[in-house]
């Protein structure tokens, strides 16, 4: 029995080195569920790969820019994926703020390995954002739209800086096995935001 011990001793570290290198990629936004088989054949051979992806920060891919944003009286940040909690996040923010001189910057965030190998991804996002503008009152300020790749969390926080925005909005997601694993974006954006963050629960 001894015998089979040190063989498994070195699978079972092999494999967890290498998922431990998929969580750190995850966590820098690439959650392709390929990582996972990546990781388990690679093992030890992919954490310098992820190490070195990691520190790669966010890139905007795209933006729109109507002007400085700064000239409307409100700025909001509001963080799009498509889900019915960033949609009611964006319904909320429109009710519960001044909607005259309140400026939206419409943020999607891609996985980076969408944004390299599928040509259909930057369209599919800008075509997200224009769809989202559609729903904000008539007579709103010009919106920003920018699409960006990166840990989305980081670039959030990092946007929000940028744009010097007054509130972020964002969807509260807690589905699925990545977000187990590797975090909600809301929950680390909550934590770490110097600014008031508006979360949306999809409604019932």
């Amino acid at each position: 029995m001894s015998g089979y011990l040190f063989p498994l001793l070195v699978i079972v570290t092999w494999v967890a080195l290498g998922l431990a290198a998929v969580v750190l990629l995850g966590r820098r936004g690439r959650r392709s569920p390929a990582w996972i088989a990546i990781g388990v054949v690679l093992g030890p051979i992919l954490l310098p790969i992820a190490l070195e992806l990691a520190q790669r920060g966010g890139m905007i891919l795209g933006r729109t820019d109507p002007g400085d944003t700064r000239q409307a009286g409100t700025v909001v940040l509001a963080a799009v994926d498509g889900s019915g909690e960033s949609d009611d996040a964006i319904t909320d923010a429109v009710h519960l703020l001044v909607p005259e001189g309140t400026r939206f910057v419409l943020l999607t965030v891609l996985d980076p390995d969408d944004a390299a190998h599928d040509p259909d991804a930057l369209r599919a996002a800008d075509e997200l954002l224009r769809s989202r503008a559609g729903r904000l009152p008539p007579g709103s300020p010009p919106t920003v739209h920018e699409v960006a790749m990166g840990d989305p969390a980081q670039v959030i926080l990092d946007r929000a800086a940028a744009d010097d925005v007054d509130v972020v909005v964002l969807g509260r997601r807690g589905r699925g096995l990545s977000e187990r694993i590797l975090g909600s974006v809301a929950d680390q954006v909550v934590r770490r935001s110097p600014r008031p963050v508006l979360l949306g629960q999809a409604r019932r």
